[in-house]
This record gives C-alpha cells, structure tokens and sequence, in this order.
C-alpha cells in the first residue's frame, strides 16, 4: 500500500530586530517597552484582562479581543488547554505567570493581524501570528494543507504529490490580503511576510520608521498530521522516497526532486528512546520535518500528538531565534563603537542563560536537541552565545547525553 497523505502543516517563523529603543529623547509607539519595568507592568495588566479573568469565569473585556490586542502567546480562553511548550519552557503553569518572570523569560506578547488572508485553493488555510519582544518582533505564518478536500480525493494524494504541492504552496502560490479598510494586498508567503512584519514595526515603533534586520530567511517545521501507511514499524530506508520527502519539506526548494540527499541517518535528531522506530526528525541547516506515522495514522478523534509536537518545536525555535537576536543586536552596538544600553544588556544576560539552558537540555526548560544541533551547525552564533556567558561570567555552553 503507497503511502496517503491528508493533511501536512509548514510553519515558518521570522524575526526583525531593533537596536536601541531606549536612548532618550526616543518615542514609540508601545511606549511600555522602553519605560523602567515597562514590559512586566503590561504584561502583568494583559494577564490580568485575560487568563486571569477566564480562570474567574468572567467575560474578557472586549478590547482584548480584537485582532491588534496584546495576548499571551497561548491560548488562553479555554482554562483546561494545555500549552505543553510554554509550561516545559517556564517549568511552571504558565497561568500563573508574572510580569517580572516573562521579562526575564523573554516571554512575548501574542498578537493578531487586522486582516484576512486567503488561497484561491480551498484545501490551503493560512495562518499569521505575530509575537511582540522587547527588542522586536517575531511573525510565525502556518499553512494548513488538507489534501483530502476541494480538488483532492477523501482518501488523500501520494506522498511526492503532497511535498511538491507544499513546495509550490510555500514559493510560488499568490494570497490575496485585505485590511479592515478594505486595502488589499498580495503576494508569496514571503512576500505577505514582509508586508506583516512592516505591519508589526508600525504599530510598536510608530509610522515612518525604516525596517529592522530581519532574518534572510525563515527557519520551517513540516509536518504530516494526518496520513496512512503500513510502514509504522519500521524506519524510513537511506534514499527511499521518505528520505528525499523529508528533505525537500526541509529545504523547500523546486529542485528537490533533483537533489542529492543528504546521509540519512547523519540528518536525524535525537528522539526519545522509547519512541517507535519509524519515528524520526530530519533536520537540514533552516528547516525540520516530523515523520511519526504511528501518530498520524491514528484514527481517533482526538488525536492531536503531531499537531502539537509541531507547534512545539515552532515556538521553540522562534524563542531561540528571539534570544540570537538579542544577543546578536547588543554585539552590532558593540561592533559600531556605540554603547549598549542597560535594558539591552539585561535582556541579552538573561538570554544567554536562556540559551544554555536550552542548549544543555536541561529539565528546568523545554528539551529538544535541535536548537543544539542549530548553534552546533552555525559556529558564529555559537561564538555569539559563549561570548556573553563569559561576559555574564557563566560557563559556556555545553551538553551532556542524558537518558529520553
């Protein structure tokens, strides 16, 4: 039996930061974030309108549910949700969240986009998120890809079909946008990206202000949410057509029928050990793909395990990039003679801790080994982070196998 695909979901995740906010004689326009305790009284307030409302079972005040409201960066509406990434990564309920503890988490505010953004392809829905830092702004845009409704048969399309599909869903496939006011916008999932996060810098820094640096280009998690095959007991074979799928889902590029593979099982990251052995996660330099088969074949109806395994490792990497980034801004200040403000600092101390923790895998935050494998692959930015623990006199990064 040939491998069926229903639905697969790509997100992608990018980051435009900001050096210096906190000069005097600057303004902006979410003046919060450059006032002392700033960003820990807004969020405590934004708690307090939200989550904690919820929990009190009384109506959240309309304000905050507008499409430019400041929000947690889970959902909260409903008390029983768990959002698994942010209570590893907090090592706590994040209900009950301070303000103080998100700054020195990093923790963002969540926000949405007053606009709809739509396919002319009724099996692809699209998702935008923006995430509010005290140095800049992160946007995750999620495509849904349901391949077993519109144009495609109930049973699903083969797994090639499926990849190419996503491919040209990511790189060629125009959306069409449309403001509250009615202004239309179009574009690539990059270009609608540029256009979000031009957005995003309007309403934090004010109207007129030229863009930050932004990352050339986004890091993406694919994964198969929904599928059959009979292949849940075994591993994927070395150049089989799983092989060349993960890869292409990784690389997103047209050629990927084309181009040689990558050594299989050179390109895996560490899973748990109990874990079936079909179940694997490729990774290339920007990009990683879920392969659990004997969770997307699961015919339940709630079965959400790769769903949520894949807004996980998203969040995860979109909080190590904001992290990088912070660090990265405080060294091009640096770099240029200028100085590096105080808030910058801090911020950068308690992201470097941040970093190695996630680094080590340490059981006081959410553990993958991709970030690890990210910053071992990428040698600058490992110098960036071992450069400011050492500055912050803590131990540079390091990583001990522990048991899955």
């Amino acid at each position: 039996m040939s491998i069926q695909i229903h639905e697969l979901r790509l997100s992608c995740a990018w980051f435009e930061r900001w050096g210096d906010l906190w000069s005097p004689g600057k303004s902006i326009a979410m003046q919060f974030l450059r006032e002392p305790n700033g960003y820990a009284r807004e969020f405590n307030q934004m708690m307090s309108e939200t989550v904690k409302l919820v929990q009190a079972g009384k109506p959240v005040p309309p304000a905050r549910l507008t499409a430019t409201a400041l929000t947690p960066p889970w959902p909260y509406t409903t008390p029983q949700y768990r959002q698994w990434f942010w209570r590893y990564f907090l090592q706590n309920d994040p209900a009950s969240l301070t303000g103080d503890e998100a700054s020195q988490k990093l923790v963002p505010f969540r926000t949405r986009f007053p606009a709809k953004i739509l396919s002319a392809k009724s099996w692809i829905r699209v998702i935008a998120d923006g995430f509010i830092y005290p140095h800049g702004v992160g946007l995750v845009m999620t495509l849904r890809l349901y391949f077993d409704r519109g144009e495609w048969p109930a049973q699903g399309i083969a797994l090639e079909r499926a990849v190419q599909n996503a491919v040209v869903a990511y790189a060629h496939e125009k959306y069409d946008g449309a403001w509250d006011d009615s202004k239309t916008f179009s574009g690539t999932l990059d270009t609608l990206a540029d256009t979000l996060l031009d957005h995003l810098r309007e309403r934090v820094l004010g109207p007129g202000v030229p863009p930050g640096t932004r990352t050339l280009r986004p890091f993406s998690v694919a994964s198969v949410i929904r599928g059959s095959t009979e292949q849940t007991e075994t591993a994927p074979k070395e150049g089989g057509d799983v092989h060349a799928a993960l890869q292409g889902l990784c690389n997103l590029r047209t050629t990927w029928q084309a181009d040689s593979l990558n050594p299989f099982a050179k390109s895996l990251l560490r899973v748990r050990q109990s874990a079936p052995k079909s179940h694997v996660l490729y990774y290339t330099a920007q990009g990683r793909a879920v392969w659990y088969p004997v969770s997307f074949t699961a015919t339940g109806p709630y079965n959400r395990t790769v769903g949520c395994y894949h807004r996980n490792l998203t969040l995860l990497h979109l909080q190590t990039e904001a992290l990088l980034q912070a660090l990265t801004a405080a060294a091009d200040l640096t770099k240029s003679g200028k100085t590096v403000p105080p808030e910058l600092r801090k911020i950068c101390a308690d992201a470097a801790i941040q970093l190695s923790g996630i680094y080590s895998s340490e059981t006081s935050t959410y553990r993958s080994s991709s970030p690890r494998i990210y910053l071992d692959e990428n040698p600058v930015l490992k110098k960036l982070v071992n450069t400011a623990l050492a500055e912050f006199k803590q131990d540079p990064l390091k990583y001990e196998v522990a048991p899955t």
